[in-house]
């Protein structure tokens, strides 16, 4: 799930661009305060990689509804549609990887996007999950995953990433190993458990 489109809005990114600051971010559909954009039932029609797009001359902002993987809409006061680009997707008809256009501010979202969004997409890949349904040990999880994941983001940048790269995986395992060789008994002949 995409999380930073809980924050994104046509006046944060307004308020930027008057700030000299330039911003891209996903956008929730019914955050565009009315904007002109296809609906996305009828995008969700369309093929891959067709897209819609209303600029206010103005403020600079422009908004684009894209169909990607799904219907997404972006909020940018720094590119809009052109210069276009190219991104493989896999087709699942035709059983190969096609190659759909793509908008520069999808592009750049995608080159820079970082923070929320890498961090919401690491913790859905490895989450620590309970087998209960008390929702407050989410308060529990949450701190851990995230702790997890910064620490794994630090020890990229480190010289020990160099000569022994981990993904996120193989970091989590490392960590967890760590702690069953620190903290677990050693069984020896004549030592009950």
């Amino acid at each position: 799930p995409n999380e930073d489109n809980s924050f994104t809005s046509l006046s944060l990114v307004h308020a930027l661009k008057e700030k000299g600051c330039t911003g891209t971010g996903t956008i929730r559909s019914n955050r565009t305060e009315g904007a002109p954009l296809k609906e996305p039932q009828k995008m969700k029609k369309e093929p891959r990689g067709s897209y819609d797009q209303v600029s206010e001359e103005k403020s600079g902002l422009t908004l684009i509804r894209y169909h990607d993987n799904s219907i997404v809409t972006i909020a940018s006061n720094r590119s809009g549609i052109q210069p276009t680009g190219k991104s493989k997707r896999y087709n699942k008809a035709e059983r190969k990887y096609n190659e759909i256009i793509t908008p520069s501010a999808i592009v750049n979202y995608n080159t820079y996007m970082g923070g929320v969004d890498r961090l919401d997409e690491n913790n859905g890949i490895y989450r620590i999950n309970f087998r209960t349904k008390k929702w407050y040990y989410q308060l529990f999880a949450f701190p851990l995953n995230a702790s997890v994941n910064n620490a794994w983001i630090l020890y990229r940048q480190t010289s020990q990433c160099k000569a022994n790269a981990l993904d996120l995986l193989g970091f989590t395992r490392y960590i967890v190993n760590c702690y069953f060789q620190k903290y677990t008994t050693r069984l020896t002949p004549g030592n009950p458990i």
